[in-house]
């Protein structure tokens, strides 16, 4: 058995853009993908699981600044840390074009109520319970 996957995508709509929120459960991990706005992208990555802090890569954007997506990510990821049943892997890419500061102020409003809606399925879904094998003490692959 090499594992199994659930999927789910959940949106939020406010002030005339679109986040939308991919989710894969991987076994007893999550990979979630955020996009939205004019254009979809990969802005920053995050990653935390419930024994390790989060950590966030921000990539340069077109005028050598850094995107600003952590915001969206940071926050999914660590409302999403006391739940989780293993590692999780939050990327997150929002663009509107000419922003107002209004559309800024919905964006962090709009990832909570994402991250509700992942909380919520993620309680209904079934986690594998067997476990990986490793090698022990001397052992080693013959």
């Amino acid at each position: 058995m090499h594992g199994m996957q659930s999927h789910f995508t959940t949106s939020e709509t406010s002030a005339g853009y679109t986040i939308t929120a991919k989710v894969t459960l991987i076994n007893r991990d999550l990979m979630i993908v955020v996009t939205g706005g004019d254009f979809d992208h990969i802005g920053t990555i995050t990653t935390i699981a419930s024994n390790m802090q989060l950590q966030t890569i921000r990539f340069p954007s077109h005028d050598g600044r850094l995107h600003q997506d952590h915001y969206i990510s940071e926050r999914i990821a660590s409302g999403l840390k006391e739940i989780l049943p293993g590692n999780c892997v939050v990327s997150a890419g929002v663009h509107v074009n000419q922003i107002s500061k209004h559309q800024i102020a919905v964006a962090v409003p709009m990832a909570v109520k994402l991250v509700q809606q992942i909380k919520d399925w993620l309680q209904h879904q079934p986690l594998p319970t067997a476990q990986p094998q490793y090698y022990q003490g001397a052992q080693h692959p013959q």
